[in-house]
């Protein structure tokens, strides 16, 4: 109910022990598929400086900072007059940002090249919706410190072997790069400033198709010849052809960062082996104003949503840092709900490291705690978890109710039998 004084805060959520047992393996599962690659995990603080929160490179993420009062003698609401003066702190929105901080502090003592996961929760206080919550987990790997577009290959290589893991319909990894963006709006006739809300409209395009697109642009007061022009070149894309039709339309793009898009393609798709699908999409855009090279997204069948998106920072660090050279990053975050969701939706089993067993005892045995105890330890040795319950009037629905949690065996406490049978939970 809504106004449940039980519930958690809208957008929230409470996990019992087999919904936690199954986002718990999802964690341990990306970790260790990370570590094969060479990640370490870090931990970064949920709460940091409001300042660093609201640095203008959050997108519209930075509208929805769940944000922390001044206290004590700090907190002056008859002289504050800006929400400055009322607000120091705030939730984490993402992982990136919090990212920079930390790479700030501990640079001297990390390798030259740093490779980290991070998997925790964030806060954006957005309207909750399916799928959508105000408190959530985000799944990063980011390589720091390597301007060369091996990072992107590891990285994409890296997500599918960990996705690859859950095994999952096929994947899709859809690839552009934010500077042939930049010249394709310049090359148009968009104005700069226009940027941003033409790409949101490009981005529908997989949804709405181009004359869908085209429409848009027209409705939203464009100049008819930069619209147009646009859907030409759009239009003229074809395939596997594509990179080479716009290096061709593009001159404005320097033909490098073609010859990057054109390695990174041939590169993954080898190590993939036909396990999966890569090709480049003109349409993938990724909101974060932050990205200055290449972005990523995986988008797996049967599915309307893409599973991971990312890609490369190199300015960010820099600019949140204050410092005149660039740092070269580059990033892929999983998404972690989803993920879980779609595991859900497909009736996934927690592999179980030992078989849950039920152990029942009769009244007249509840004073014998050691002897019980003593079996749980023998039981314990030949790979079985333990629970312990007294036994019910009504056996069928006790197992019944534990069957629906997860248990398959079940014994009986019998102080003068040291070995007592397991048995399985009938299936009712």
């Amino acid at each position: 109910m809504k106004n449940d004084p039980l519930s958690p805060p809208v957008g929230m959520r409470d996990f019992l022990p087999q919904k936690k047992a199954l986002r718990n393996h999802v964690r341990d599962t990306l970790i260790r598929q990370y570590e094969q690659f060479g990640f370490g995990e870090i931990e970064t603080s949920s709460v940091n400086r409001i300042g660093l929160l609201n640095n203008g490179e959050g997108g519209d993420n930075e509208k929805l900072i769940f944000k922390i009062l001044r206290r004590g003698e700090k907190l002056n609401l008859e002289t504050a007059k800006t929400g400055s003066d009322l607000v120091d702190l705030g939730l984490r929105y993402d992982q990136t940002v919090p990212l920079a901080r930390f790479y700030a502090k501990n640079k001297h003592l990390m390798t030259p090249v740093a490779k980290v996961i991070q998997i925790g929760k964030v806060w954006r206080a957005e309207r909750p919706q399916k799928g959508r919550y105000r408190e959530f987990v985000q799944s990063d790997i980011d390589i720091l410190g390597d301007g060369s577009s091996f990072a992107e290959v590891e990285l994409i290589t890296a997500t599918i072997k960990a996705l690859s893991a859950f095994e999952l319909p096929r994947f899709k990894v859809l690839i552009n790069d934010r500077r042939i963006l930049s010249g394709l709006m310049d090359k148009t006739g968009f104005a700069e400033a226009e940027m941003p809300q033409v790409l949101i409209v490009l981005d529908k395009m997989d949804k709405i198709g181009l004359q869908g697109v085209k429409s848009e642009l027209e409705k939203e007061g464009y100049a008819a010849t930069a619209v147009q022009s646009i859907a030409n070149i759009i239009g003229s894309l074809t395939g596997d052809n594509a990179l080479k039709t716009l290096k061709e339309k593009l001159d404005n793009v320097d033909s490098a960062v073609f010859e990057e898009m054109e390695g990174i393609i041939s590169t993954v798709r080898q190590l993939g082996e036909g396990d999966f699908d890569i090709r480049y999409e003109l349409a993938l855009v990724r909101g974060m104003g932050y990205y200055t090279g290449p972005i990523f997204e995986v988008q797996t069948e049967g599915y309307p949503w893409s599973v991971a998106g990312g890609g490369r920072y190199d300015k960010l660090l820099g600019k949140l840092l204050q410092s005149k050279e660039d740092i070269p990053a580059c990033g892929f975050s999983i998404g972690f709900e989803r993920l879980v969701m779609m595991l859900e939706d497909r009736n996934f089993e927690v592999p179980r490291s030992g078989e849950k067993v039920l152990v029942l005892f009769d009244k007249r045995e509840a004073g014998m705690h050691a002897e019980i105890m003593h079996m749980c330890t023998r039981l314990h040795a030949k790979g079985y978890h333990t629970f312990v319950d007294k036994k019910r009037k009504n056996l069928k629905n006790q197992l019944k109710t534990y069957g629906e949690n997860g248990f398959r065996k079940y014994t009986f406490f019998r102080p003068e039998n040291n070995d007592a049978a397991v048995m399985d939970i009938p299936a009712i």
